[in-house]
């Protein structure tokens, strides 16, 4: 995507459309997307395809994080995607999704490259600390890579009982504490990181800041070793009297908090969105496979059996993705924004779950031949289950909707 001047930061080109409309238009259980949305759909569909699918099998057997293709993707500016639109940006949760999909196709680490800073610029876009804000913004827009930083070893699920501390002092905040299976952590840049200010107070004695890698006491313990996700494992971070700037503080006591589910919630939509992706290269391949694969002297995609797991398939994507957008779409419209956050538990945990599905019926259809690793689709599966830990595992996503719905905030009138 080649870039035209906007201010201080280029905006994506990809050619005349029309204004986004972040609304969208349903029609029937299929939603429509702009000429915007499609447009971008189709520019980055076509560089994963050309330069990032042919050698993504090779990078997850290495292991290393694929620095080669980070670049790639910011050299055509797929990284401003989720910025605000001074910065280059579309500011659209849907426009997000859209992208990470279609990089998710080529792999689900491809996909959290966009998917992580999105999280992370959501916390900016609720932070009333201007100069911070600007400053992190700039640095995104500029190239470089955010972590969201909230789960500890003893805590996950239950956010109220981290134990990392910021200590006021003088004019700087000093942390201590440790944090874990931070996505991107060993990569970052920079850190959107979670601590107490007044521990007695639980969740509402939460405050957020921003913690750049390089300060001292700052120190990655371990990058784990994953099941999938073998090119972008998460990381363990340690912080020992690490000092943080007072302006670094996003959201104090009863801000921070809010700052953190603010970007949760949106960030549960980018998890589904990586196992579309996944997803859909499972059936693309599949389906290939079944049209060349001769058996009883018969392409195989003529036998009835292999038909009926095609069309499993597709049921589960097509719904999967309507419920995507139109949930996206939503939390893009200001009037329903607030009413969401259980429609995004909804979504990150039944997309994900038809998601694991698909990829098992796509392994049915190669037969033996898709649990070699000579095929992509063990690498999927592997890397699709991942999504079920992700953002609140896929139990706890279950008692979000379970509340939602009692509340009476999932339902038709949205």
């Amino acid at each position: 995507m080649d870039g035209i001047e906007q201010e201080e930061h280029p905006r994506l080109k990809v050619g005349k459309a029309e204004k986004l409309n972040t609304k969208g238009r349903c029609r029937g259980s299929m939603y429509e997307l702009t000429e915007e949305q499609r447009m971008v759909q189709q520019t980055i569909r076509k560089i994963v395809s050309k330069e990032i699918e042919p050698k993504i099998g090779e990078i997850d057997k290495i292991g290393d994080f694929p620095f080669d293709v980070a670049k790639m993707l910011i050299d055509h500016g797929f990284h401003l995607l989720p910025l605000p639109e001074e910065y280059g940006g579309y500011d659209s949760v849907l426009m997000n999704c859209l992208g990470i999909e279609e990089l998710s196709k080529a792999s689900i680490v491809v996909g959290y490259m966009l998917g992580g800073p999105s999280s992370v610029v959501n916390c900016f876009k609720g932070s009333k600390n201007e100069v911070a804000k600007k400053k992190y913004l700039k640095r995104l827009a500029d190239g470089e890579f955010p972590a969201f930083c909230i789960t500890e070893p003893d805590t996950g699920s239950d956010v109220g009982a981290i134990r990392t501390k910021a200590v006021l002092e003088g004019d700087e905040y000093v942390i201590n504490g440790e944090k874990c299976f931070v996505t991107q952590g060993g990569v970052a840049d920079f850190y959107v990181l979670f601590a107490k200010l007044s521990p007695e107070k639980g969740l509402d004695g939460i405050g957020a800041f921003v913690v750049d890698r390089k300060t001292e006491g700052v120190n990655i313990e371990r990058v784990n070793e994953e099941m999938g996700k073998h090119c972008g494992p998460t990381a363990d971070i340690s912080l020992t009297d690490v000092r943080v700037p007072k302006e670094n503080l996003l959201g104090g006591e009863g801000e921070g908090i809010k700052l953190g589910f603010e970007a949760i919630n949106p960030t549960r939509l980018y998890v589904a969105s990586t196992a579309l992706g996944a997803a859909e290269a499972a059936l693309d391949y599949a389906t290939r496979y079944a049209k060349e694969r001769v058996a009883f002297g018969r392409k195989i995609s003529e036998f009835q059996a292999v038909q009926m797991l095609l069309a499993e398939m597709a049921m589960r994507i097509e719904a999967s993705r309507s419920l995507l957008y139109r949930v996206a779409s939503m939390m893009d419209d200001p009037k329903k924004k607030e009413r969401t956050p259980g429609f995004a538990a909804l979504v990150k945990c039944f997309v994900t779950e038809k998601a694991l599905e698909v990829a098992n019926y796509a392994m049915d259809v190669l037969g033996g031949h898709g649990y070699m690793m000579d095929h992509p689709l063990e690498r999927i599966m592997r890397d699709i289950k991942s999504s079920h830990y992700m953002e609140g595992t896929n139990q706890i996503a279950r008692v979000h909707t379970a509340k939602a719905v009692l509340n009476g905030t999932i339902n038709d009138s949205l």
